[in-house]
């Protein structure tokens, strides 16, 4: 609701501040019946849209839903304002009275669900409250001016009778503009925010992203698709990372990506493996260092600051180094695409937790049911270590084991694992199921009583102490050195997508890792369903990509929408490529045409024979042709019915014209008199 009101919630305020006019004028739009019911359909239908999924996925392209059409409601809004102040009649008492209770419940509504008296909401409230000031004065105006029979009666002009004020009209347009500005200022000016300093210099964004670290990526020039890694999901690794999307810019095969529309399978295969590094539904940066994901997915160099080699995945090495930058080289690189012979059934493959997955990727292709009969389906073998641990809680935190609950009454409050450790393995932390409180400052400088919170925190603690925010809640993980740093937002946070576990790589070790520490960065009351650590022995996994390398793509060649290739498959199998599955793509092999199969939940897969072959990709956007037809006739009925409307209304002029002839002739002529005999 604060949203609606101003510019407070975030840099991608759609409102601008000008929506509370809306809400106060829509009241008296939709008491006038018989008018403007197309608009009103829209306004009445836009919740709709809002509430049911289905309509922002298709508003997204039917991709995740995305209620990014929410620009359209501050059109609909601002053409109701349009709309009822060009109407020349003030408002009546009724709509007065109904505009001002309208607009008295969404100002409460909207100071509530805030919880503070912010100035940024004050502001653009007191404007609404002045605008339905000005139409009630404009409506008392109009009420005690002269009726038309009093006009008739008293001999006044009819110039003095006014169904509207025009000044009070241009006064509603300025207090308009002025809450426009003011909630620029909130949001732009040093006085009131800090926005500004998330903002670079104007003329310095391509010079960053043209020198940062994706640079060096573009400079490495590997072969065919070789995707590169960046440790941007490492907190202070000094890699100065330039942000999303670089890899657009610098010119490398990236494996980070924001977008509003995301391909729903690559989604589907990220969430079921829990990678941490998918903030949201449509922003992931890279795999969580997981050498097995970087593997599977083609990556085959990776880009480390001088402080963060901790996480450098397993199987690779040092290349080259730029000031803080080092090249790593994966020794076990996989191509573009590769054979598998054996298949993972999806229901098995879905059953399995999102580090058994993990494992099972590398065994068997995850194929739906009635996909490629042939391949005989196999049940992963599984080796991950749950390691037993015990745990100590340091100065500012407090952790009850039986209760499954953590609580930290500092900022950065710790609570340590200690275990055994388990050689040549990756090691993970995993904490499921997170429900949290942020706890209260007291003031700006001390925090309430430690000791009073943590005893209040393990039995369910009272609204003076913690507040229920939404908000998001940042825990830290690591071993030693730099932490990787996870995300939990409360469920009504704006971009809340369902994600309540935190499963975190914290890297490979040969001789294996005996602590690690879990750090809330807020002050917080933190309760989980699991908290697990977990080690990968790495001792097959040369051996299982090894045998997937064998029968890898060779002379892999690109074009604009065209992949090309040869494979030598050793018997019949399937054909895995890291390609997002999409019906837009055909493929060939030695020129006959393949069917493309869902393969590993969001990719492609193409069944090959026993022997070498040429294989062919195309890709053409699905439904283009279509689109690409409804235009064009959707334009030529369009100018059809501008052509018919401007032909009637000739017509109807013409005719008006002919009428106003005639009856002027007749004046002229006067009434015909009998006929003379």
């Amino acid at each position: 609701m604060a949203g609606l009101t101003s510019s407070i919630l975030s840099a991608n305020s759609v409102f601008a501040g000008f929506s509370v006019v809306g809400f106060v004028v829509l009241p008296v739009l939709f008491m006038r019946r018989g008018h403007h019911s197309t608009l009103k359909f829209m306004l009445a239908a836009f919740p709709v849209f809002l509430i049911f999924p289905f309509f922002g996925t298709a508003f997204n392209g039917f991709a995740f839903p995305s209620y990014r059409f929410v620009f359209m409601w501050g059109l609909f809004l601002g053409t109701a304002v349009a709309t009822v102040l060009s109407e020349r009649r003030a408002c009546k008492g009724r709509e007065i009275a109904a505009t001002a209770l309208g607009f008295t419940v969404f100002s409460a509504f909207t100071i509530g669900a805030l919880g503070i008296l912010d100035p940024k909401i004050l502001m653009p409230l007191a404007i609404g409250a002045l605008v339905v000031f000005a139409l009630a004065v404009e409506s008392l105006l109009a009420h005690l001016a002269p009726t038309p029979m009093e006009i008739a009666e008293q001999g006044l002009r009819p110039s003095s009778k006014r169904a509207y004020s025009p000044l009070l009209r241009w006064t509603v347009l300025g207090l308009l503009v002025f809450n426009i500005i003011s909630n620029g200022a909130f949001s732009f000016s040093l006085g009131f925010s800090d926005r500004l300093a998330d903002y670079m210099p104007f003329g310095t964004t391509l010079p960053a992203y043209l020198s940062g670290p994706g640079a060096q990526a573009g400079r490495l020039a590997p072969e065919g698709i070789e995707r590169i890694d960046k440790q941007d999901t490492v907190f202070a690794t000094d890699l100065k990372m330039t942000g999303s999307n670089d890899a657009l810019v610098q010119g490398y095969d990236g494996i980070s990506y924001y977008y509003s529309v995301l391909n729903g399978g690559v989604q589907d295969y990220l969430a079921g493996l829990d990678n941490r590094s998918m903030r949201t539904a449509f922003d992931y940066n890279g795999l969580d260092d997981r050498a097995a994901l970087d593997t599977l997915n083609g990556v085959r160099y990776y880009l480390a600051g001088e402080r963060g080699t901790r996480y450098v995945p397993y199987g690779f090495a040092p290349v080259s180094q730029d000031d803080t930058i080092t090249v790593y080289a994966n020794r076990y690189a996989l191509p573009l695409g590769y054979v598998y012979h054996s298949a993972v059934a999806s229901a098995t493959y879905a059953a399995l937790k999102p580090l058994e997955k993990q494992q099972a990727l590398l065994q068997g292709v995850v194929l739906e049911d009635g996909d490629v009969v042939s391949l005989p389906r196999i049940e992963p073998e599984l080796a991950i270590v749950d390691v037993p641990y015990s745990v100590s809680a340091e100065e500012g935190a407090s952790f009850s084991q039986s209760a499954r609950h953590i609580v930290t009454t500092e900022q950065f409050g710790q609570i340590d694992l200690s275990f055994a450790p388990v050689p040549n393995s990756e090691l993970y932390i995993d904490l499921t199921g997170i429900r949290f409180k942020l706890v209260r400052m007291a003031s700006d400088a001390a925090m309430v009583s430690r000791a009073e919170s943590v005893i209040a925190a393990i039995a369910e603690p009272p609204d003076p102490t913690f507040i229920k925010r939404v908000d998001s809640l940042h825990v830290a993980f690591g071993t030693h050195g730099p932490a990787k740093t996870e995300r939990s937002e409360d469920a009504q946070y704006e971009y809340y997508w369902g994600d309540t576990s935190m499963l975190v790589n914290l890297g490979y070790s040969q001789v294996g890792t005996d602590s690690a520490y879990v750090r809330i960065v807020e002050p917080a009351s933190v309760r989980y369903d699991d908290l697990r650590v977990y080690a990968v022995p790495m001792d097959r996994f040369a051996e299982q990509v090894g045998r997937l390398s064998a029968e890898g793509m060779r002379d892999i060649r690109t074009g604009v929408n065209t992949v090309s290739a040869t494979v030598t498959a050793r018997g019949d199998g399937l054909l895995f490529l890291s390609i997002p599955y999409s019906p837009g793509w055909t493929a060939t092999v030695d020129g006959k045409p393949a069917p493309i199969v869902r393969a590993n939940v969001g990719f492609s897969g193409v069944a090959v024979p026993d022997g070498r072959h040429a294989i062919e990709l195309r890709y053409r956007t699905p439904g283009l042709a279509v689109g690409v037809a409804l235009s064009r006739w959707a334009l030529v009925a369009f100018v059809v019915l501008v052509i018919g409307h401007e032909g009637r209304a000739i017509v109807a002029r013409r005719r008006r014209t002919r009428a106003l002839v005639a009856s002027e002739q007749d004046s002229v002529d006067g009434p015909a008199g009998p006929e003379l005999s």
